[in-house]
C-alpha cells in the first residue's frame, strides 16, 4: 500500500510541474514572446547567438566577404627612411613623409644633424615620380652616395649616403 501511495504523489508531483509549465508557456505567447528557435551555424552546426553574423567557431560568416580590387586602394607614395649607422644620432631613424625635406646643422631643417661637419642648409631630399633624389646645398664637407661626392642624384634602396662625417642608410617601403 505504502509504494502505491508513493506512486500517486509522484504522479501528482510531475503534474504539477508540467502544469506551470505549460501556464508560463502560454504567458510568454500572450506577452508577445515567440519561443526561439536555436541558430546554428551552417558549416560547423554550432548554435549561435542571434546578432553574430559569423560562427566564431569556424569563422564562417553569414554575410558574403568582399575584398579590395585595385579599383579601391588608392595609390600611394613611396616613403623613405634615413637610418643613421654612424654619427652623433647613431641608430636613428628619419622617416621621409613629405615630397621634399632639408638636413643640416641649423635650426628650421627637416632633420637636424648637431655636427660642426654638417652646414647649416647642407642637403635636400625630395620626391618626384616615385623617386627619390638627394642634391648637396653647396656645403663645406659635400655629400656622398655610395661614397661618390655628389651634386645631385637619384638615390635607391640600401643607398649609403655620408654627409659630412655622418653614414645614412636610405630604405624605401613602397
Amino acid at each position: 500500500m505504502n509504494i502505491l501511495l508513493y506512486g500517486i504523489i509522484i504522479t501528482a508531483a510531475l503534474l504539477f510541474v508540467l502544469i506551470i509549465l505549460l501556464i508560463i508557456s502560454l504567458v510568454q505567447l500572450k506577452a508577445g514572446k515567440q519561443p526561439r528557435l536555436a541558430k546554428r551555424c551552417p558549416t560547423c552546426g554550432q548554435i549561435l547567438e542571434p546578432e553574430w553574423n559569423r560562427c566564431p567557431f569556424c569563422t564562417e560568416s553569414e554575410e558574403p566577404r568582399t575584398f579590395p580590387t585595385t579599383a579601391t586602394i588608392p595609390e600611394l607614395p613611396p616613403i623613405g627612411y634615413l637610418i643613421v649607422k654612424s654619427g652623433a644620432d647613431r641608430g636613428k631613424v628619419y622617416k621621409i613623409e613629405k615630397e621634399s625635406i632639408n638636413i643640416g646643422s641649423g635650426n628650421y631643417n627637416d632633420i637636424i644633424i648637431n655636427d660642426n661637419s654638417v652646414s647649416p642648409q647642407h642637403a635636400k631630399i625630395w620626391t618626384s615620380n616615385k623617386r627619390f633624389f638627394i642634391a648637396d646645398l653647396h656645403s663645406q664637407a659635400g655629400t656622398k652616395v655610395n661614397n661618390k661626392i655628389i651634386e645631385q642624384s637619384e638615390i635607391y634602396d640600401n643607398d649609403v649616403i655620408t654627409i659630412g662625417e655622418n653614414i645614412f642608410v636610405f630604405k624605401v617601403l613602397e
